[in-house]
């Protein structure tokens, strides 16, 4: 990683350079200029609380070309399943410079968060900055986006929502013993979602109603935050049969807002009972699409 000085700048602003600071012209919109493939940026966490003043972004870096960033970057969030400017009457002074990011590297830099708000409510939001060729002409390099997701939530739901995910975090499927959605896409707005549970073995299983949502963003299957604190779920089981099938409703709009399109499945667990006590968890997905 090399620091260059950035010497596409506008005459407007050259007395601040002087300063190290200044305003400088807005990002380029997503929907202006197509994503590079191969260049990305992850948030190093994939929640983080209100109150969160920075975060540490990786960049990477997978092609065989050289790519220059700045300081500059915007703040966004999802409203509907569309990503609108999170602060847009906020203004921030960023330093002006040059970070060269090497080919086939990586590279990782620091976000001031509180440069936009002191605390960000719930919600899921995504870092904007933007890069170029690192050796175009003056005037003639492009911009192109680049983003890098995370959501907001108070940490006692950070803290509630990890302790779900590792009460049901055994993940020893048995083999014959299925999940399917009854649809494979859905809409941003869907209210609850259909499944049927499978038990091909000769061995009785028990579920319940209790569930939550993942989304996959970059490869990494995350948690979805919920709408309030946590999540109550009725106690009861369902008997899932030796050699059976069962229908199984789940209420996704009584825990989650509306989603965004990408790429979802529902996590369950389910048991298998030996005598009163004795039991062992097993953990089973059912995947599906939102666009």
């Amino acid at each position: 990683m090399r620091f260059k000085c950035s010497f596409v700048l506008c005459a407007a602003i050259l007395p601040l350079v002087l300063s190290g600071c200044a305003r400088v012209p807005p990002l380029i919109s997503g929907s202006d200029v197509p994503a590079v493939s191969g260049v990305s940026m992850t948030a190093e966490k994939p929640v983080y609380p209100p109150d969160v003043s920075a975060i540490n972004v990786t960049w990477q870096n997978d092609t065989d070309s050289s790519w220059m960033f700045g300081a500059q970057f915007n703040l966004e969030t999802r409203i509907n399943g569309a990503w609108e400017p999170a602060f847009p009457d906020k203004d921030p002074v960023f330093l002006l410079l040059g970070l060269e990011l090497s080919p086939r590297s990586t590279h990782e830099q620091t976000y001031d968060i509180s440069l936009y708000a002191d605390r960000l409510k719930p919600g899921y939001y995504r870092i904007k900055s933007s890069f170029s060729e690192s050796e175009a002409e003056p005037g003639k390099y492009h911009q192109y986006p680049v983003y890098a997701e995370f959501s907001v939530e108070r940490p006692s739901v950070i803290f509630l929502q990890n302790l779900l995910a590792n009460l049901i975090a055994k993940i020893s499927p048995v083999r014959g013993v299925s999940m399917t959605t009854e649809k494979p896409v859905y809409p941003p707005d869907v209210s609850a979602i259909n499944v049927t549970w499978k038990n091909d073995t000769g061995n009785p299983f028990m579920f319940g109603a209790k569930f939550y949502l993942e989304e996959e963003t970059n490869g990494t299957w995350n948690i979805v935050p919920i709408k309030g604190m946590y999540s109550v779920f009725l106690a009861y089981g369902v008997n899932l049969r030796a050699h059976s099938t069962v229908k199984h409703t789940y209420d996704i709009g009584e825990y989650y807002n509306t989603l965004a399109a990408g790429r979802y499945r529902i996590a369950a667990d389910y048991d298998y009972y030996r005598a009163p006590g004795d039991n062992d968890t097993y953990h089973l997905y059912a995947e599906f699409s939102v666009s």
